[in-house]
C-alpha cells in the first residue's frame, strides 16, 4: 500500500512524515514490538524541478543544476524519478511506501498559466495502474512484479494558513538560513497554494470518489496529533501505533535524509515528537459556529482575517518592504487556501 503526503512548504508536514519513520526501522525510536514495515521517500520530484533537464523552476542557473545533477546516481527528469520511487520500494520489500512532496514539485507552476499534471496521473490511480516509466522499471525485477504498483495510492492533502507558512518560508530564503537552504531569494510563486488546489480539484473528479484525498490542517495536526495521525492511517489503510507519536535522537540515515534540503527541516529534526495540547482544534472549533457539513460549510465561517494582528506579529520578525512582500503573497494565496480549507476533515 501506498500513502501520497501532498502539501505546499512550510506546512509542518516534515513532522508527519517523520511520525511515518518510526515504521522504518532506520533508528532507536522504531516501535520494537512491530516490525519495520515502511519506507519512507522524502520529496523527491523536488529534484527534476529545480536542478533536472525538465526543470520547471528558473531559481538555480544551469551551472548549478548540472553540479547537483552530477551527484545522483539517477537521471532528473520526472519519469526517471517515479521510476526509482518504484526500485526502490521493490528492493526494500516492505509493504508500505510513504511519499511526502510538494505539489507545485509536479503541477505545472502558476506562472505559467496552465494546470497540467507533470507527472502521469497514473501515478495516483486508483487501481495502481503503472505508468510507463514504472513498467519499465518493474520489467527489470526477477519477478517481473512491481511492489510499488500493487494497491491504492492514497493521498492526504496537508495545508497551512498562508500567513504562517508564507513568513516561515521567507526567513529560509534571507540571512542567514539562506546561507544553508541556498535559496537567497524569495519567490512568491513557490507559496504552493494554487499546484496542491488544482492536484486535490484533479484527483477528486477523477475515479473512485472513495480515494479521493483526504485533507488535514497543520493546526489540528498539531493540537491533536493522535487523533489526525489515526485519521491519516486510517485512510491510507494503514494500523495507527502510539510509537508514531514521539521519537528519539535523530540516526545518522534519518539525518542524511533531511540534508537535502538542508535548513528546511530543522523544526522536526529538533523535536523530539507531537505535544498534546488541551485546546479544542481548528475545525472543531468552527464546527460550534456552524452546522453545515465539512464539504459544504463557509470558509469564513472557520477562518479569521486579521491583517492587523498578522501585519503586528510579522513587523516583529521582518522590516517593513519585507512584511509587504509577505502580505502580497499571502492575500494572493489566501483565497486557494480558504477553498481547501473548507474540504478538511473534522477533529
Amino acid at each position: 500500500m501506498s500513502l501520497f503526503i501532498a502539501t505546499h512548504p512550510r506546512s509542518t508536514s516534515t513532522a508527519l512524515e517523520r511520525a511515518f519513520l518510526t515504521r522504518t526501522g532506520l533508528s532507536g525510536d522504531s516501535d520494537k514490538n512491530n516490525s519495520a514495515d515502511t519506507i519512507c521517500i522524502h520529496e523527491p520530484f523536488g529534484e527534476p524541478f529545480y536542478y533536472g533537464p525538465e526543470r520547471m523552476s528558473d531559481r538555480f542557473p544551469a551551472t548549478a543544476c548540472a553540479k547537483v545533477a552530477d551527484t545522483y546516481p539517477h537521471e532528473l527528469r520526472y519519469s526517471d524519478v517515479v521510476a526509482e520511487i518504484d526500485r526502490q520500494h521493490a528492493q526494500e520489500g516492505k509493504p508500505i511506501v510513504v511519499i511526502k512532496d510538494m505539489a507545485q514539485y509536479i503541477v505545472t507552476p502558476r506562472a505559467s498559466g496552465r494546470s497540467d499534471m507533470i507527472i502521469d496521473e497514473s501515478f495516483f490511480s486508483n487501481d495502481g495502474g503503472l505508468t510507463e516509466a514504472e513498467s519499465e522499471c518493474s520489467s527489470s525485477n526477477d519477478d517481473n512484479t512491481s511492489t510499488a504498483g500493487a494497491g491504492k495510492r492514497k493521498v492526504v492533502v496537508l495545508i497551512r494558513a498562508p500567513h504562517l507558512s508564507v513568513p516561515s518560508y521567507y526567513r529560509c530564503c534571507m540571512p542567514p538560513l539562506s546561507a544553508r537552504t541556498g535559496f537567497d531569494f524569495y519567490d512568491p510563486d513557490e507559496a504552493g497554494y494554487r499546484e496542491l488546489r488544482i492536484l486535490y480539484d484533479r484527483l477528486s473528479s477523477s475515479g473512485d470518489g472513495d480515494n479521493a484525498p483526504l485533507i488535514v490542517d497543520s493546526a489540528d495536526l498539531i493540537r491533536s496529533p493522535r487523533q489526525v495521525i489515526q485519521r491519516v492511517c486510517e485512510h491510507a489503510g494503514i494500523d495507527f501505533r502510539e510509537s508514531m507519536l514521539h521519537w528519539e535522537e535523530n540516526s545518522p540515515q534519518e539525518q542524511e535524509l533531511f540534508q537535502k534540503w538542508n535548513g528546511f527541516h530543522d523544526d522536526a529534526l529538533n523535536s523530539r515528537g507531537f505535544k498534546q495540547e488541551e485546546k479544542p482544534s481548528a475545525t472543531n472549533a468552527a464546527a460550534e459556529k456552524t452546522t453545515k457539513t465539512a464539504s459544504s460549510k463557509p470558509a469564513d465561517a472557520e477562518f479569521e482575517v486579521d491583517y492587523d494582528k498578522w501585519t503586528a506579529d510579522w513587523s516583529k520578525k521582518f522590516n517593513p518592504e519585507q512584511v509587504a512582500e509577505i502580505r502580497s503573497a499571502v492575500e494572493r494565496n489566501l483565497d486557494d487556501y480558504l477553498y481547501l480549507r473548507q474540504f478538511c476533515e473534522q477533529f
